[in-house]
């Protein structure tokens, strides 16, 4: 209508970026702690199809942001390396949650899957039947059950944290 509603559109907007960008540092700072109070040896045959699948999510990346197979090959071994990283990372902190989950009984409702199918859906584009069906073929329901799964564990632990000043501890240490 004018510029005065544009102004407050723009400050509820920036509101909303700060509370997400203050939610996402308190996730990252939880699984951080996770990652650090606890160590544990990881399956290899696990790590290897992680890192696999690392370095192929990065070459693409990579290649739609303009870079060439030439590009890629000349950083390949550093690409290797950051790929191998995030592979440890990531199944790390997905055991941890799994097992916190398992230990705090964080379940999964079908209702909760087929809500974030749905959504999955939307963002590509696609008729959730259809959507559905793929995720069928491809065995990849229980996947996202999984991340539905993750999601609910961090949301738990993001609710029992308690901040302190900068850092962020577990109330509960039966994980």
């Amino acid at each position: 209508k004018g510029i005065d509603d544009l102004k407050e559109v723009i400050k509820q907007q920036l509101a909303q970026e700060k509370t997400r960008a203050s939610e996402d540092a308190k996730v990252n700072q939880i699984v951080e702690q996770l990652n650090q109070a606890v160590d544990f040896e990881l399956p290899e045959e696990l790590v290897a199809a992680e890192t696999q699948g690392n370095i192929q999510s990065m070459a693409q990346r990579a290649m739609q942001q303009g870079m060439t197979q030439e590009m890629l090959e000349s950083q390949k071994d550093e690409l290797e390396e950051n790929a191998a990283t995030q592979a440890r990372t990531n199944l790390k902190t997905n055991f941890l949650l799994q097992e916190i989950a398992f230990k705090e009984e964080i379940k999964v409702e079908d209702q909760d899957v087929l809500q974030r199918i749905y959504q999955m859906a939307q963002q590509e584009n696609k008729a959730p039947k259809k959507y559905i069906k793929e995720l069928q073929k491809n065995n990849a329901i229980q996947n996202v059950r999984n991340s539905v799964l993750i999601g609910k564990t961090i949301d738990f632990l993001v609710e029992n944290a308690k901040v302190t000043g900068e850092t962020v501890t577990e109330e509960k240490t039966d994980a």
